[in-house]
């Protein structure tokens, strides 16, 4: 776990800013990324993600940041 990063943003899900809970985490070659809490439109109440899912994990295999300007 010390070789661990945790990035405070979604790594997936285009709508992942009507989410109350997101995080990536870079763990060796692969990015964790886990979204939920989904409330589109300030819903009080959490809607699903996919079939019968209020939270979903993907993983990806990271590759070198962008160094190009503009890159952010």
């Amino acid at each position: 776990m010390s070789t661990w990063t945790w990035l405070g943003h979604a790594g997936h899900f285009c709508a992942a800013s009507s989410c109350k809970f997101h995080m990536t985490t870079k763990v060796g070659r692969y990015l964790v990324s886990t979204v939920g809490d989904y409330r589109p439109r300030d819903s009080e109440k959490a809607e699903e993600l996919g079939y019968q899912r209020l939270y979903e994990t993907m993983v990806f295999k990271a590759s070198k940041p962008c160094q190009e300007e503009g890159c952010g």
